[in-house]
């Protein structure tokens, strides 16, 4: 206490790290419940009770900060930096303005696609090498495909970690939480909730992974019985984006494209052009 200025006998709770707070702050305290963000990164996370060697290398395990309990981690490294990055290279002056770009862009970019590996592929194949792409652009397309292309991606790779959560049998209720800055396009919500089949509820709460760690301590010195019951104290939770129906079978095609992308384009990326 003499050390540190604290008062004596102040309560110190055995926290976690930023992604197993962040799942804590998203309510992802028991099974079924997943938790979708667009940061920087984009990520989904789902709790646990045991781990599967199945996912190792797909997905990360993290220790959750509930005892005994489990995370599996699925990440696209520059989810949200990708976007910054097309509206500082378009000049853009907010995402708002980028996005309503997108808006009139039809689902699907007219066939154009973009992968989001600006910085490596995460899951489910992991590889430092690789980098972000546009695939099948044509003089047709005009800077509102490439935005909503973008969009599109991102939300494609999120959907690769659920197909991870579902190929070990994990249990994933409707609807998936969604949070984080992405969260705050309407239009990223619906390509997000039609991309993945299921639909979005909408966390309103912001700082994620610091009311995580508030509600570890508010856990550790007994003001709240549990983590599920300071989920439901402390988290705001917003609008439910429904999935339509034509939109998610059009998107469920080109996700089976887009899945065979990293196969084709993997060699190519190992023996990068010397500039």
């Amino acid at each position: 206490a003499a050390e540190t200025g604290l008062a004596a006998g102040t309560p110190v709770c055995a926290g976690g790290g930023d992604m197993p707070c962040m799942a804590v702050g998203s309510g992802v305290v028991e099974p079924g419940v997943v938790g979708l963000g667009i940061g920087t990164a984009a990520h989904a996370i789902a709790y646990t009770e045991e781990l599967d060697a199945r996912a190792v290398g797909a997905l990360w395990p993290l220790c959750h900060p509930h005892p005994g309990g489990y995370a599996w981690l699925g990440c696209s490294y520059t989810g949200g930096a990708s976007l910054r990055w097309l509206r500082d290279i378009f000049s853009y002056d907010s995402f708002r303005e980028i996005c309503t770009e997108a808006e009139g862009v039809a689902p699907g970019s007219e066939g154009l696609f973009f992968a989001p590996w600006l910085e490596g592929t995460a899951t489910p194949s992991p590889d430092a090498s690789a980098r972000g792409a546009y695939i099948g652009l044509t003089l047709r397309h005009e800077r509102g495909h490439l935005i909503r292309a973008l969009m599109e991606g991102v939300a494609f790779d999120l959907r690769q970690s659920l197909e991870c959560f579902l190929a070990i049998e994990l249990s994933v209720s409707t609807p998936l939480r969604f949070g984080e800055g992405g969260s705050r396009s309407a239009l990223w919500c619906q390509i997000v909730a039609d991309v993945m089949g299921r639909d979005l509820q909408i966390i309103e709460t912001e700082d994620l992974s610091a009311v995580g760690a508030a509600l570890i301590a508010a856990v550790g010195v007994g003001q709240v019985a549990d983590f599920a019951m300071g989920a439901e104290i402390a988290i705001v939770m917003g609008d439910r984006v429904e999935v339509d129906p034509d939109r998610c079978k059009l998107y469920d095609e080109a996700f089976q494209r887009y899945r065979d992308l990293y196969p084709r384009l993997q060699n190519w990326f190992i023996t990068p052009v010397k500039s």
